[in-house]
């Protein structure tokens, strides 16, 4: 597969923007049903059109269908998908594992590519895809490069990957922060990014630090593409979808111009270029590709768009009722523009109104608002950097050949690339009596080309014939027209079929509501009244299981954790290797743990899976799933009768990085300082404990901090970890 720019819009602009730009592909959501709700979006009405325009520039289309979906919301979801099929949209990206289960058996050639919100990881859960016909994998942020090349050798998926824009500091697709605080889901697209509010940090009741302790640094891995082309990942995916149109259009143009090129780019030039439309200060150049870096994942000091620094303030007088800023500034100013003023971590941002040239390069601007003298000035847009970059417009060149003689057809003769096409009038053309249509008319006639993005090279063989103007422009429109449908024809080869479902059956499916289940990290005496038993180790450690199995002398089930790497994965199966079936089961977490179904284990599917509706429930007993953990967010559980429900402290985040890092700004795990005594806490006073669990790494867990007690229930699980 070529190499491809995916790039993100919000709608019709943003999509012009990102072509002209030079992507190879635009991803955005519909009205509903997609991980920003927020964004404009793409009405179904014209989608036809747009779909269209897209594949005459030879440009794909993935419509974002990501976010976790009701019962009830089941048929409007696909009567949705079935009108994007209809507009001929190259894929869909997906995160919910039941609706990528009804579409695959709902349309015969769908095309489907799991969302990073399904949180694929690992070479397991990509197998997973494999199975379930998903063509195209967009891992989650947290993988590891060994892993990416663990995928790209043993599976056919396509690998798309994050390399620029927002981080989510929780593990995609777990993060119930928003949901539970606010009732605003981040598995409906409703995220209410409270990662990137203030906390502070608690060791014993005293704070040990305090600032956007959640707040990650924005992305940017153009240094690494060619890391990633060796390891096998074929589209380099950009965030942004509510970001400007500037944006756009720089993060796109700056990552296709560099993958043309990689061995001649400049990145520290196209870091700058970035850096001017969007980042928060520093960016993350690696992520988690080989190290869990602290120092770059979170920045705790800045939360929003920084910009570049250019200059500072050198005096401000009051004027009028105004004040009148003077700046120093190697950066030549302009009406529109951007600015930040920075004074130790207080921050004022303004927009360029009148701007005054001075010499020396100083320049005064007039605002309401009064910046500091000495304070740092940041760009945060460049107005006229940014028009030029809208100004450019993406057109397709066609040789046109008008041939018109006597006695004969009007012919016209189309070619663009490859395409070839011809045209023929309708009325056999007479000798012109008085003035014949001259070279100069046809050109002009053709030089028209309408709404059709063309640019035209046309060349005439004239037989001294007349022709009304009327009947050329009409000839020209329909031969334009007809280029235009071949040429989006052409790309779009592959049809999709409705086929008949049959309705899921339910194979040997427990009544949850008979038994109770308890998750504990230790062996507790009380834990011998439930039903079902979940070992969720501090330690994923073949010793801490065997000290836990011959305590409780009976089956057991292990938390498989959400995260898990290569090498995790090896420890993983080092226990199982021990614990046959008969001695232990698993709870499934994230899809890869659905792969030791085929081994023989009986699995649980865990609260992590986001169960929610029938056709989830359907695809997991499909794997010999009959106990589930539903969704844990009450906006997804309400009226929703499969699965034991959840009462315990909730694991609001995972993190791959560490707070105690943050918190205590050190970056050596030489130095650690985990005590299990961390708090993070709001300015709500909400206190958040920090759990770590161990595997061949650290990770760690946000969780609520509330007292559970151990009392047995029918249809529940109780999580005292």
């Amino acid at each position: 597969m070529d190499l491809e720019i995916l790039a993100p819009v919000g709608d019709e602009k943003g999509i012009e923007v990102a072509i002209n730009s030079g992507a190879n592909a635009v991803y955005f959501g519909l009205p509903k049903f997609n991980a920003r709700a927020k964004a404009e979006n793409i009405t179904i009405n014209n989608l036809r059109e747009i779909v269209s325009h897209c594949h005459l520039f030879n440009v794909k289309v993935y419509v974002t269908i990501n976010t976790i979906i009701k019962d009830d919301e089941v048929k409007e979801f696909l009567d949705l998908v079935k009108c994007a099929v209809d507009a001929k949209v190259d894929a869909f990206i997906i995160q919910d594992l039941g609706m990528a289960y009804l579409l695959k058996n709902s349309f015969k050639g769908i095309v489907l590519h799991a969302s990073t919100q399904m949180g694929v990881h690992n070479l397991l859960g990509a197998k997973m895809l494999e199975q379930m016909g998903i063509s195209r994998v967009v891992l989650s942020r947290e993988t590891k490069l060994e892993d990416i090349k663990l995928i790209k050798q043993n599976t056919n998926l396509e690998i798309e990957y994050f390399v620029q824009g927002a981080l989510c500091v929780a593990f995609s697709g777990n993060c119930y922060l928003s949901s539970l605080n606010n009732n605003k889901s981040g598995n409906r697209g409703e995220c209410a990014q409270l990662c990137r509010l203030k906390y502070s940090a608690f060791c014993d009741g005293k704070e040990v630090n305090a600032g956007y302790l959640l707040s990650t640094a924005d992305l940017c891995l153009i240094k690494n593409l060619q890391l990633l082309i060796d390891a096998g990942v074929t589209s380099f995916k950009i965030e942004g979808r509510l970001r400007r149109y500037g944006y756009i259009a720089e993060s796109v143009k700056t990552f296709s111009t560099a993958l043309k090129n990689l061995q001649n780019t400049n990145f520290e030039k196209c870091e700058y270029a970035l850096s001017k439309v969007f980042n928060r200060g520093k960016y993350n150049k690696g992520i988690y590709l080989t190290e869990n870096n602290n120092a770059s994942v979170i920045n705790s000091k800045f939360q929003n768009h920084r910009g570049i620094k250019i200059g500072k303030v050198v005096d401000v007088k009051p004027f009028k009722n105004l004040n009148q800023i003077t700046i120093f500034s190697n950066h030549k100013l302009s009406t529109n523009d951007g600015l930040k003023f920075i004074n130790d971590e207080d921050e004022i941002s303004v927009g360029v109104g009148n701007v005054i040239e001075l010499k020396n390069n100083e320049y005064k601007i007039f605002s309401i608002k009064k910046p500091k003298v000495n304070s740092e000035v940041y760009l945060t847009v460049d107005s006229v950097h940014e028009k030029e970059l809208l100004e450019n417009k993406k057109l397709i060149d066609v040789n046109v050949f008008v041939e018109l003689d006597k006695y004969s057809l009007p012919y016209i003769r189309l070619c663009s690339g490859e395409v070839v096409l011809e045209v023929y009038g309708d009325e056999i053309l007479e000798p012109a009596k008085t003035s014949p249509i001259s070279i100069q008319n046809v050109k002009e006639c053709f030089s028209k080309v309408d709404n059709f993005p063309f640019r035209v090279n046309c060349a005439c063989a004239l037989g001294g014939v007349f022709i009304a103007k009327s009947v050329l422009n009409d000839l020209r429109r329909k031969a334009f027209e007809q280029l235009f449908n071949k040429l989006v024809l052409d790309y779009e080869t592959k049809n999709v079929k409705n086929v008949k479902f049959e309705e899921f059956e339910f194979k040997n499916i427990i009544d949850n509501n008979k038994i109770s289940a308890i998750i504990t990290s230790n062996y507790n005496e009380a834990i011998n009244d439930f039903d079902m038993v979940v070992f969720k180790p501090n330690k994923y450690d073949l010793k801490v299981v065997d000290e836990f199995y011959l305590k409780y002398n009976k089956k057991f089930y292990l938390y498989l954790p959400v995260i898990a790497n290569y090498n995790d994965i090896k420890i993983i199966d080092s226990i199982l290797k021990k614990y046959d079936s008969k001695k232990i089961g698993l709870v499934a977490n994230n899809l890869w743990g659905l792969y030791y179904a085929k081994q023989g284990f009986e699995i649980v599917g865990g609260y992590g899976l986001n169960i929610a509706n029938k056709s989830t429930v359907a695809f997991l007993n499909s794997f010999g799933v009959t106990i589930f953990i539903k969704s844990i967010e009450p906006i997804l559980n309400k009226n929703f009768n499969f699965g034991l429900e959840y009462e315990g402290n909730v694991a609001l985040m995972t993190f791959c990085h560490c707070p105690y890092k943050t918190a205590y700004n050190y970056s050596l795990c030489s130095e650690c300082k985990f005590d299990g005594k961390l708090k993070y806490v709001d300015n709500l006073d909400n206190e958040y404990n920090i759990n770590r669990y161990q595997v061949s790494g650290c990770y760690f867990e946000l969780k609520e901090n509330k007292v559970i007690k151990i009392e047995k229930e029918l249809g529940k699980v109780v999580d005292i970890t």
